[in-house]
């Protein structure tokens, strides 16, 4: 599905990607990319500030693929459900949920990190936010980008070159 440039009220799309928000049992070993000690209250911060207090400019919250990550697992362990890793991110989750509120649209975009995230499991803590595979608008197409190089990228010649701006 893609969204694509519908009218709104609002002018702004805000762009973000790659936040690998993971469980909190790899928060707690260091091995995340998201820190949430160095990170976290940043993205809260940004979330409240140029989204939520500025809703009467932001038309669209874009998460740009790989805003949880369920792929970074220690060998051996079982990979975490989205459940857990929503459970490791409820401020972010509450900030976003603020947003919508606030009546900005947010879309994710799948990643090579969150490839699996069902419409369902993001319908339980972010009602209201959409899933999709890319965003165009007259003047740019935004997607995470994984289906577009050689090592995420199950068949390189069935990419259809023509949608790619």
């Amino acid at each position: 599905m893609t969204t694509s440039d519908t009218p709104t009220s609002r002018g702004k799309t805000l762009f973000v990607s790659d936040l690998h928000l993971t469980h909190a049992d790899l928060y707690a070993s260091g091995l995340a990319w998201f820190d949430p000690t160095a990170h976290l209250a940043r993205l809260v911060r940004f979330i409240e500030r140029e989204v939520v207090e500025r809703a009467s400019e932001v038309g669209r919250l874009v998460l740009l693929g790989d805003t949880f990550d369920t792929w970074q697992t220690p060998m051996g362990e079982r990979p975490k459900s989205y459940a857990e890793v929503f459970e490791g991110n409820v401020e972010v989750l509450a900030g976003l949920a603020r947003a919508i509120e606030r009546g900005v649209e947010v879309i994710l975009t799948r990643g090579n990190h969150d490839w699996d995230l069902a419409e369902g499991d993001l319908a339980e803590v972010l009602p209201g936010a959409r899933l999709v595979d890319d965003v165009r608008t007259r003047y740019a197409h935004a997607e995470h980008g994984h289906a577009l190089t050689m090592f995420n990228s199950g068949d390189m010649d069935a990419i259809d070159r023509k949608s790619v701006v």
